[in-house]
């Protein structure tokens, strides 16, 4: 089996002199960092969402114990629980969608490219 020889070059010429067994390993190699940007955007979109809801659900979480010592009767605290139990579960409910939304981005705009296609832009916070 012979051998081929990848050969350097300089920047001019790198796209044409990075072919190797078929593969333009230029063009993998620029769609891998568009992927990768991708996926790094996501991951940021991620983990602001998720402090920013959490910070939200404490603050609710403070209020609600805040509100209970100043209850005059069970009936009235148990009220105030049920309300915040009701809207804890859709607050979950909606932060669950924004993240499913920010992965299905994410995903379709990581697989929208092959080798020589352009990344498209995916912006997760733009949903």
């Amino acid at each position: 089996m012979k051998k081929q020889r990848v050969t350097t070059s300089t920047a001019d010429d790198a796209p044409e002199a990075m072919e190797y067994r078929g593969f333009d390993a230029f063009a993998n190699g620029m769609a891998l960092m568009g992927v990768a940007a991708s996926c790094l955007n996501s991951v940021a979109a991620v983990n602001g969402e998720l402090v920013g809801f959490v910070a939200d659900r404490w603050r609710r979480d403070v209020d609600l114990g805040q509100s209970m010592v100043c209850c005059e009767n069970w009936n009235a605290a148990v009220a105030l629980q049920q309300d915040w139990a009701k809207h804890t579960v859709q607050d979950y409910l909606a932060e669950a969608s924004k993240l499913m939304q920010i992965a299905s981005t994410t995903y379709l705009a990581s697989h929208s490219t092959g080798p020589g296609e352009k990344q498209r832009e995916s912006d997760p916070k733009a949903l």
